[in-house]
């Protein structure tokens, strides 16, 4: 979503961008046309079929046609580096001397390294390696996830660009929806995946709200994932009704979730940026997050909220704080004046500044972007 959302303000700035990637969908596939250049959400795309394997995501058509068109771009953004589609981008590029620039989305993080750590150690000799030497750029969202990855892997090349945000779209009130039950809630906006520290937080959320003074609240998480994940989450709010599954939030609904959360909890083990925590900034909104998320030391800062470990006993305390503080708007509103500085007009700017460094002499550069 994040690759589709930069290719689309890229045009805004007349840079001639398209998504080429597969029908990938997690486990299912994508309803879209394949091999033919269609527009997706609004952009320019090409989808090819995963022919097998989900996490690699081999895609034999994808990769020949990488081999016939590359040429036809100026510079190629690669997002994501373990799987078959990012490493046959960068071999392309590569044969074709093509100059490419690397996205990580976190997967050079310590954290992520150790998961599925044989079948990265392979891929890594396979192609992932010389990826990250011949980039002509490595473009991190956060200083945090650069250190980590720098200091751990000796890399060069890297340069820090965030996930800009319209934040048009955060600052405008929403019709109130749904959510106007829930109220006072603590929101998740997230896939349900086990990185996300929700194991840790509803069990730490349901000891804080047997208070009496705090059983009125309620926690939203707001998403969905692996179904026997999403089912052990289940148990562990025990049917309790102050634990809400409401599905996908989409469009106004998510925004308005946001806008009337009270605080939004991100206590993830690993997270190399974090668009939800820069969401909620936007719109006033406090947050709660590990130091695991790159966002947190911004967080602990410019006290925009509450950032503690991944423990039940913290969280539970932490939540027992913000359920009885009296600063939560104060620092929803420091949160919303950092936002400006993530907009998408500014990140997408100083992307393009990038581009145009790699390649001087090209004034208005065309270029796939695209992952597995």
């Amino acid at each position: 979503m994040a690759a589709m959302e930069m290719v689309a303000a890229l045009r805004e700035l007349d840079v001639d961008a398209m998504i080429a990637t597969t029908d990938a969908d997690g486990r299912s596939r994508l309803s879209v046309p394949i091999a033919v250049e269609t527009v997706y959400r609004g952009v320019p795309a090409i989808f090819f079929r995963r022919n097998w394997n989900e996490p690699f995501g081999y895609s034999s058509g994808l990769a020949a046609w990488l081999t016939r068109e590359v040429q036809r771009f100026d510079i190629v953004h690669v997002h994501a580096i373990f799987s078959h589609p990012c490493i046959a981008a960068a071999r392309a590029c590569r044969n074709a001397s093509i100059p490419f620039i690397v996205r990580p989305l976190g997967a050079l993080d310590p954290w992520s390294l150790r998961r599925r750590k044989l079948a990265k150690k392979v891929l890594w000799a396979f192609g992932v390696f010389a990826m990250l030497r011949d980039a002509a750029v490595i473009h991190y969202t956060t200083e945090a996830e650069k250190r980590l990855a720098e200091e751990r892997l000796k890399l060069r090349n890297g340069i820090v660009i965030p996930i800009g945000i319209r934040l048009e779209e955060y600052q405008t009130r929403r019709e109130p929806g749904e959510e106007q039950k829930w109220k006072p809630y603590v929101l998740v906006l997230s896939r349900l995946h086990p990185k996300k520290g929700l194991d840790v937080l509803i069990p730490a959320f349901l000891r804080a709200t047997c208070d009496p003074s705090f059983n009125h609240w309620k926690l939203v998480l707001a998403g969905d994932g692996c179904a026997g994940h999403v089912e052990q989450l289940r148990r562990l709010a025990g049917g309790s009704g102050r634990v809400l599954f409401p599905g996908w939030l989409m469009d106004d609904q998510k925004i308005a979730a946001i806008q009337n959360a009270e605080c939004l909890a991100l206590p993830s083990r690993q997270e190399n940026f974090g668009l939800c925590v820069l969401e909620a900034m936007a719109c006033s909104v406090p947050v709660l997050v590990t130091p695991e998320v790159n966002l947190s030391q911004m967080v602990s800062e410019f006290l925009l909220g509450w950032a503690c470990k991944l423990d039940e006993g913290g969280l539970e305390y932490e939540l027992k704080h913000i359920m009885s503080s009296n600063d939560r708007q104060l620092r929803g509103s420091r949160g919303k004046r950092l936002a400006e500085g993530y907009s998408r007009s500014v990140c997408t700017s100083r992307l393009v500044s990038t581009y145009h460094g790699i390649l001087p002499a090209c004034s208005t550069p065309a270029l796939p972007g695209g992952g597995s």
